[in-house]
């Protein structure tokens, strides 16, 4: 298995722990991720975290960019202090979910070394968001990042790669994109 391979090379014989993205869904709980997780854990002679769950209900799923770039998931539990972590998802779009599973994480002195999806978009392969998407997004929206940080409690830089192109590519204007996020926050309260 490619994957496999990809993740031994990751951990090259240091010990880490898989954390599952526990998620409540439409649908009830996922737990492809967890028993994904547990699978790995095993066959990697790593640790499984468990204590970290979704605190939020965010029906991602089925929305659009605007609803997940406006509902990011919150996440509760605790890791042991200086864990290295790879992060275990059933499916990536945009990784918001992995960047705020990250931010828990690394908030409790842990270091996130990588993250495993079994599906995702070809697109969202790269996380890490990039010095240059970032220029370009603070060049066309530098007008409300004031605005986003006081929204979300954090400013562009901590967007994925694939969430800032979606901001970016989108053509909005800086209002249209501030009234897009409020629609979208908007509906999850209807």
């Amino acid at each position: 298995d490619t994957g496999l391979k990809k993740l031994k090379k990751l951990i090259g014989g240091r010990k880490v722990t898989f954390v599952p993205v526990h998620a409540e869904e439409s649908q009830g709980k996922n737990k492809i991720p967890l028993a994904v997780a547990f699978i790995l854990s095993k066959r990697l002679n790593a640790k499984l975290n468990t204590e970290i769950i979704q605190a939020t209900k965010v029906s991602r799923t089925s929305n659009n960019g605007w609803y997940r770039l406006a509902n990011p998931p919150l996440f509760d539990g605790k890791i042991t202090k200086n864990s290295l972590v790879i992060m275990v998802d059933d499916t990536q779009t945009q990784g918001g979910t992995f960047a705020s599973l990250k931010g828990h994480i690394e908030l409790q002195g842990s270091i996130v070394i990588g993250a495993y999806a079994l599906t995702g978009k070809q697109y969202s392969v790269q996380l890490r968001l990039s010095g240059k998407t970032l220029k370009q997004l603070r060049g066309q929206y530098e007008s409300i990042e004031n605005w986003w940080q006081q929204a979300f409690g954090y400013g562009f830089e901590h967007l994925t790669e694939w969430e800032a192109r979606y901001i970016i590519n989108s053509g909005k204007t800086p209002k249209q994109v501030r009234d897009s996020i409020t629609q979208a926050r908007l509906k999850t309260r209807s």
